[in-house]
C-alpha cells in the first residue's frame, strides 16, 4: 500500500490512529519507527501508537520517553501526509510515505492540535504555540 507524498493532503477518514500500552498480532511483525531517546538495549517502548489505513495495519511507532519524563500529555493524529504524536513536551512528526521523523521540544506540556488548510499549530499548557507547515 502506497503512502501519499509529505505535505499532500490525505483524507483522515480512512485512518485510525491510537496510543497501546501493549501489542500483538500483525503489528509485531511490522517494522517500527523508533522515536524519543532510543535505549541501545531496546527494551519494551514506553508506548506504541498504531496506525491504520482503510482498517489495515499501516505504521507503528514506538515511543521512548526521557529519563525522568512521561508522556502524560498526548495525542496523535494524521496530518498531510504525516502522523503527528505529542508525547509530554515533545512533537514527533512520521512521515508516512518515507518514515522520516522530525521531533520537536515544545518546551512545555503538550495542550492541542490546531490543523488548518496550510499549517498545524500546536498549542502547550504554558501558553506557548508552535507553527508547522
Amino acid at each position: 500500500m502506497s503512502s501519499p507524498p509529505t505535505g499532500e493532503p490525505v483524507d483522515p477518514s480512512r485512518f485510525r490512529v491510537r496510543f497501546a500500552i501493549t501489542i500483538g498480532g500483525e503489528w509485531l511483525r511490522l517494522d517500527p519507527v523508533r522515536v524519543g531517546p532510543v535505549p541501545a538495549h531496546l527494551p519494551t517502548p514506553d508506548r506504541f501508537v498504531v496506525v491504520e489505513r482503510d482498517e489495515e495495519p499501516l505504521l507503528r511507532i514506538d515511543l521512548y520517553a526521557p529519563p525522568g519524563e512521561s508522556g502524560a500529555a498526548r495525542k496523535a493524529i494524521v496530518w498531510r501526509g504525516r502522523i503527528a504524536v505529542s508525547w509530554g513536551r515533545w512533537l514527533h512528526l512520521v512521515d508516512l510515505g518515507t518514515r522520516d521523523v522530525r521531533t520537536l521540544d515544545l518546551s512545555a506540556p503538550f495542550e492541542a492540535f490546531h490543523p488548518e488548510e496550510d499549517a498545524l499549530r500546536v498549542t502547550t499548557s504554558g501558553g506557548g504555540e508552535t507553527r508547522i507547515t
